[in-house]
């Protein structure tokens, strides 16, 4: 298995954003959050992803099966600091009043 392009967390945060945003019943997904998975499991991405919704919607399977390939193809950077999370609000403007 050849090695991953390495990421930051922006460039993830960014890349699973403009994806979810390909699909509007998605529409209700309002951040999503890159974390460094410790300890990094063998066969495993060192990423995972969480989410923050508007409502009361739950994350469609969908956006689970973006960030499986997401992390099937991208490694985050090592040189990463990640002392806590990184927040990227994407949410429609109309809808960033509610969060």
């Amino acid at each position: 298995m050849g090695t991953k392009e390495k990421k930051t967390v922006a460039e993830l945060v960014t890349l699973v954003m403009d994806k979810i945003r390909e699909y509007p019943e998605y529409d209700h997904i309002a951040k999503v959050a890159v974390t460094r998975r410790i300890p990094r499991t063998s066969g495993h991405a060192n990423w995972t992803a969480e989410w923050s919704v508007i409502g009361n919607w739950s994350v469609p399977e969908g956006a689970y099966k973006i960030v499986e390939r997401s992390c099937a193809q991208f490694d985050l950077a090592c040189s990463e600091d990640l002392a806590g999370y990184l927040n990227c609000t994407t949410a429609p403007s109309s809808n960033r009043a509610n969060l």
